[in-house]
């Protein structure tokens, strides 16, 4: 059951990623980000009847800081996307299970398999082949590549995403897979105390084709948040991350089609690796 979960993250994730890049080109990525958390908590509160009681407050407020952190890397992401390298923002970004893993272990007591170790190591590796055109890096300047503020945000998002995705075991032992994530998307009374998105464009959020990514994209990437979280609920973090984590190999599969992108041999290579990793997984758990 945990792989199935982490898969149905991975997809959520992956296809989300897409309908994300298409609605921040036309809006912008903070308005974005805004409205998915919006629309993402409403979403969610539809499951509120059959969601249960709170039982542990503190755990509660606890869930609720560590999902704000949690958004926060989001928001860098978007962010870093945005001003930076496409490529190179999505390999450290989404390389966030190098930390989950190895915290997992050490937290949680995990115990792996040698088998599950190398599975893990191929999907990582399959994840960055796929991900990270080496093209790009070679006709630009590496140290100044690395002196950008989008590899920062980006190196920021994969500690935090990292962090955070290796913590959330706790509330969802204790509070469940659902109260864990609800609260994070009240993140977005925090953009407008603090004015992190002044210009709203009300007008342009009334075309019914933008209205109906929003919706797709929230959708999505909800149903991955507490697919990851049901995932930990069934098997190990160590386990479930670098499946889940791996969404960015769908992103660039999906790209072939929606955006015309070609896929060359260093990625093509690159997600045969990650799905022999996955199946490794999905077989030795």
């Amino acid at each position: 059951m945990a792989v199935l979960f982490a898969l149905l993250a991975l997809v959520g994730w992956g296809t989300g990623d897409i309908v994300v890049a298409k609605v921040s080109r036309k809006i912008g990525n903070r308005l974005t980000a805004f409205i998915w958390l919006i629309a993402s908590f409403i979403l969610s509160s539809l499951y509120l009847p059959l969601a249960g009681p709170v039982n542990d407050w503190p755990m509660l407020t606890a869930a609720t800081l560590l999902g704000f952190a949690g958004t926060l890397g989001t928001i860098l992401y978007f962010q870093a996307l945005e001003i930076g390298n496409a490529s190179l923002v999505g390999t450290i970004s989404g390389a966030f299970p190098i930390v989950t893993v190895p915290l997992s272990i050490l937290l949680f007591r995990e115990s792996l398999s040698w088998v599950q170790f190398a599975a893990i190591f191929l999907t990582l590796a399959g994840l960055i082949l796929s991900t990270l055109h080496t093209d790009d890096i070679k006709n630009r300047n590496l140290d100044r590549l690395l002196k950008e503020k989008s590899i920062l945000f980006s190196f920021a998002t994969l500690l935090i995403w990292g962090i955070y995705w290796t913590l959330v075991r706790y509330p969802v032992e204790k509070i469940g897979w659902f109260w864990t994530a609800y609260p994070s998307y009240l993140f977005f009374f925090v953009m407008i105390f603090f004015k992190m998105v002044k210009n709203y464009k009300i007008k342009t959020l009334m075309n019914i084709k933008l209205a109906f990514l929003i919706l797709l994209m929230s959708s999505l990437t909800t149903i991955a948040n507490f697919a990851y979280n049901l995932g930990i609920t069934y098997g190990y973090t160590s386990i479930v991350a670098p499946v889940a984590g791996s969404s960015p190999v769908l992103f660039v599969i999906l790209s072939r089609f929606v955006f015309r992108d070609k896929l060359n041999l260093q990625q093509k290579i690159g997600i045969i690796t990650t799905l022999t990793g996955i199946i490794l997984i999905a077989f030795s758990t």
